[in-house]
């Protein structure tokens, strides 16, 4: 049976025809399949029959009966977990019964400390809701089990085939999985001077040839390059398939970071980066600049506009740069260019040196003053008294800062929206953690770009965990507002979060001052925290409002003023109009089609298909032979006999030489190096900064 979901192309997993989106989780029911086909065992029989369970179906045990059950739940999408069981004599089952991990609720439970009841933590992950689809064996007079029950409906959405590895009986594999990432980085630098010698003079041409082979299997794959006179490479740039859909769904704003230098020719690398429905850090592309001259950066945001089909962002952060802000001016004059909040103030200790007081201090005013002044007037009188508390008038940088306030301080562009990015014009949360540790001279340009593949693989391997959190979790109710409920059904989890935060403090913060009405604009005065008075005007006929604090203008949810009013106006959901698409759990299922009208989509693997097919056909077999021989010793000394026997063959496959070490490190990094060498790694960079560069618009 096939179920409709998003609009989208059609799939078939293990006998499971979907319609919809490509990665859909879905309710579903399976279709009846002999795609399972083992041999031996009862188990293995009744999996080659059919891989859903059937009233009748024996067993000769009962743990051949919760395998079958177990791997029946694999295939669909959902965890198992016992629930009960009935013993006879001489403690023999009679009944066992396994259900899906999500039957029942959650019990409350009171954490007493020191005798009080204390409120749980909030932003709790609740799995139980209520699903009744279970299994029931009852042993027969032979000694045999059948299935006396079989519940099939779930009443939750099932984990796709991508989203599986979360669920609780793959941790396993996860852990071993993250394992394997980490051995790679390990493998990385453990072989560093064998893969320096490999590839000395060949990485920038294997570099090209790579994005050229992965630009053959996946059109959607770009990339391009520019060369000095010396046949030198002097700039790439690559953004894969997810990379540009990311871009086409949340690159209404981008930061973009030209100050880690990289590897041992001295690079600079440079991400463009934003922020995804999760709230999160997500890359849209990245390059390696061989020189700084304005001439590279404006090649570069102009390849950036063509990998992205020539759709500018909204608006633009950056570090503090001249070079960067005439490219910017040239290649995206109609943009909004604002500078990293976060950059200036991580200089403020440099650039400050000691004072009297602690400098941790003085950090600490000078970002409250920053962050939380909320217009023009208030900050520029908060600088200002922070500035004679601590002497510093006199101080060239704090002056220079000062002058260019409109390009970074909050204040001035209150009601921008800025996606959420961590406090207002900063750098995406994580990205220094994500990109600071490349920033190694010691690499060669190749193995650095290999450790980026990886990178970006657990970054978006964290996107998928957090997708999976929205979609197969739950999260605690705070208050019992029909508002709050509305927006767990829409939001993702970390956004929901946040309005849950605003929720709360509506509740428990927010008083009406005072109401007028003119015409059809009601405008109602609300104090809150802050201790200062918000005005929200509400128009009865538009159903708009609009607060005087500009959270929705910058964050884009609806703050804790505008909830006190919705509640008021008896309105129990979140209207569309403050629903950014941007934030809902369906951001992603939203189809990207490329400049030639096609799906942005690209493969899942860059193996070869009949490989890849094989890895999977191999691993399948594996799980099921050992799952039948689990029970039995004999079976299990045969299998074991087997595969020692198969994998001491395939070790001895390969001769142990020169070749087969080139080899061996094409194997481990998934590239085939160049023999014909055409473009040669760039000269040593020399791009450090010149503080001349940092005086905005002189």
């Amino acid at each position: 049976m096939a179920l409709a979901l998003d609009p989208g192309t059609n799939s078939t997993f293990k006998g499971v025809t979907v319609q919809g989106a490509q990665d859909g989780d879905c309710c579903i029911t399976p279709k009846r399949t002999s795609s399972m086909a083992f041999c031996e065992s009862t188990y293995e029989l009744k999996c080659r029959e059919s891989s859903q369970p059937r009233i009748g179906m024996e067993f000769d045990s009962w743990e051949d009966g919760k395998a079958f059950y177990e791997q029946y739940a694999h295939e669909v999408g959902f965890s198992v977990r016992t629930y009960t069981q009935h013993k006879g004599e001489g403690g023999v089952p009679v009944w066992k019964r396994f259900v899906c991990a999500r039957e029942g609720w959650r019990k409350k439970k009171d954490i007493i400390v020191n005798g009080q009841v204390k409120k749980p933590k909030r932003n709790v992950k609740l799995t139980r809701c209520g699903c009744e689809a279970m299994i029931g064996f009852k042993r027969r007079d032979d000694g045999k089990y059948e299935v006396a029950r079989f519940v099939e409906a779930h009443k939750h959405l099932l984990v796709s085939p991508r989203k599986k590895q979360f669920l609780k009986s793959n941790v396993e594999v996860d852990t071993r999985r993250r394992r394997q990432n980490a051995s790679t980085k390990r493998d990385l630098r453990s072989n560093y001077h064998e893969f320096k010698v490999i590839v000395e003079d060949t990485d920038a041409q294997t570099i090209i040839d790579t994005m050229r082979s992965k630009q053959r299997i996946d059109p959607s794959f770009f990339f391009d390059y520019q060369i000095d006179v010396k046949n030198k490479l002097a700039h790439i740039f690559w953004a894969d398939c997810t990379s540009r859909k990311n871009y086409a769904l949340f690159g209404d704003v981008v930061f973009f970071d030209s100050t880690y230098r990289t590897n041992r020719d001295d690079l600079v690398f440079a991400p463009f980066t934003g922020v995804n429905h999760h709230n999160s850090s997500v890359t849209f592309g990245a390059a390696f600049i061989a020189n700084e001259k304005i001439e590279s950066y404006t090649w570069l945001f102009k390849t950036f506009l063509e990998a992205m089909g020539g759709v500018a962002p909204k608006l633009i952060i950056t570090n503090e740069d001249l070079y960067v802000k005439s490219a910017i001016r040239d290649a995206c004059p109609n943009i909004v260019h604002r500078l990293c909040m976060w950059h200036i103030l991580n200089e403020l200790p440099v650039k400050v040196g000691c004072v009297e007081n602690s400098n941790e201090d003085l950090q600490s005013q000078f970002r409250a003053c920053v962050e939380r002044s909320e217009t023009p007037d208030e900050f520029d009188r908060k600088w200002s008294s922070v500035v004679s508390i601590f002497g510093l008038e006199n101080n060239a940088w704090l002056t220079s800062r000062f002058e260019i306030r409109e390009s970074w301080v909050p204040a001035y562009f209150l009601g921008t929206y800025l996606s959420g990015i961590s406090k207002i014009a900063s750098r995406p949360e994580g990205e220094s953690t994500f990109f600071g540790h490349i920033s190694n001279r010691r690499l060669p340009m190749l193995e650095l770009w290999i450790r980026l593949e990886t990178d970006l693989g657990e970054q978006r391997l964290k996107e998928l965990e957090d997708d999976n959190t929205t979609l197969h979790t739950l999260p605690v109710f705070e208050t019992s507002w029909s508002i709050e409920m509305h927006a767990r059904d829409v939001y993702t989890r970390a956004i929901f979060n946040l309005f849950q935060a605003e929720v709360i403090s509506a509740r428990d913060e927010c008083d009406v001052q005072n109401i007028e009405l003119t015409g059809e604009v009601r405008t109602t005065s609300i104090s809150d925290g802050s201790g200062k008075i918000r005005e929200v005007t509400y128009n009865r006929c538009t159903k708009v409002a609009e607060c005087s604090c500009k959270l929705f203008e910058s964050v884009g949810i609806p703050c804790s003023h505008i909830v006190i009013v919705l509640k008021r106006e008896k309105i129990n959901e979140i209207p569309a109009h403050y629903v950014l698409e941007r934030w809902t759990k369906l951001a992603t299922r939203k189809a990207v089609l490329n400049a030639n009208g096609h799906v942005l989509e690209g493969p899942r693997t860059y193996l070869p298909p009949a490989i890849n097919q094989l890895c999977s056909e191999t691993c399948s077999k594996f799980n099921a032979g050992l799952i039948a021989a689990r029970q039995c010793e004999e079976k299990m000394k045969y299998l074991h006999r087997a595969v020692d026997d198969a994998v001491g063959h395939v070790l001895k496959m390969g001769q142990v030489s020169d070749h087969s070490k080139v080899q061996e490190v094409e194997s481990f990094a998934g590239i085939t190096f160049s023999e014909d060498i055409n473009v040669h790694p760039p000269d040593t960079a020399g791009t450090q900064q010149n503080d001349s560069r940092l005086w905005w618009g002189l």
